[in-house]
């Protein structure tokens, strides 16, 4: 599976990528908001994982952007570790959201979940 992960953190980046690339998976990593589109066409994820705070624009924000976008189909993990953006993250288009801190056992579990989401709404 191929999975683009954008998050401001890189600790958070480089485990999370060294893990599920272990796990089979093709990992792709953005730091920041700025070249989403572009890492999307170049890499065709099957599952977006995304920050809420991030320089360029908040996961919510991004988040409306990619629903809006040719690339609505593919689904988005929102991570973050303010809760109580939950509502409004799902309101933006989340298929599924997720706090942190999370275990790796976790976001296996959200990345099946929301893949499954995706197959359901083919």
């Amino acid at each position: 599976m191929r999975i683009l992960w954008i998050d401001d953190e890189a600790d958070v980046l480089y485990l999370c990528q060294a893990i599920l690339s272990k796990q089979g998976h093709e990992v792709y990593t953005l730091q920041d908001s700025l070249r989403v589109l572009d890492t999307i066409s170049e890499t065709q994820p099957d599952v977006i994982l995304v920050d809420h705070w991030m320089p360029g624009m908040t996961g919510l924000e991004l988040t409306r952007q990619l629903k809006n976008s040719p690339y609505a189909a593919i689904p988005v993990i929102m991570c973050t570790s303010n809760p109580e953006i939950k509502e409004e993250a799902v309101k933006a288009g989340a298929d599924v959201f997720i706090t942190k801190p999370f275990s790796i056992d976790e976001v296996s579990m959200v990345i099946q979940r929301a893949t499954q989401l995706r197959q359901k709404g083919s």
